[in-house]
């Protein structure tokens, strides 16, 4: 995902994940090419895709992100 350009952007981002019991395993930054000053954010979450929390955190990411994108998931049981 990558934030707004605001000096709380990704708290806001992360406290969706926490106050829907989301685990984060890892939270990786890594700049975007020509913007300066700008990082796309990698996190890995311990959430089943057909969870339901996981589905309202991505709804709720989706206004406070400038984009938002699932690049993968390994399927476990729906908790």
């Amino acid at each position: 995902m990558a934030t707004v350009q605001q000096s709380d952007a990704l708290v806001e981002a992360l406290l969706v994940l926490r106050d829907k019991d989301i685990i984060m395993t890892k939270l990786e930054s890594r700049p975007i090419n020509g913007s300066p000053w700008e990082e796309m954010f990698y996190i890995d979450v311990q959430a089943n895709l057909s969870y339901r929390a996981m589905q309202k955190s991505l709804q709720d990411l989706v206004p406070i992100t400038r984009s938002l994108k699932v690049l993968g998931y390994s399927p476990r049981a729906i908790t």
